[in-house]
């Protein structure tokens, strides 16, 4: 059972824009994800990129907490 959640944002740069069908961005955003169980630990990120046609940071956040 998951006794802990933590979640830490984040905001990369990007060295040169990353270009889609959808737009633009010069970075990235996302969290990384920390969960403990049963004394371990397991590391992980969620970084949605809607431009190429995941969800919006914003639904993704809501997910991560609920969970």
């Amino acid at each position: 059972m998951i006794s802990a959640v933590d979640l830490a944002p984040y905001r990369l740069p990007l060295r040169r824009p990353w270009r889609s069908a959808r737009g633009e961005m010069g970075e990235r955003r996302g969290w990384l994800v920390r969960c403990g169980a049963a004394g371990l630990t397991g590391y992980g990120d969620c970084a949605p990129l809607s431009a190429a046609g995941t969800e919006e940071p914003a639904a993704a956040l809501v997910w991560l907490n609920a969970w």
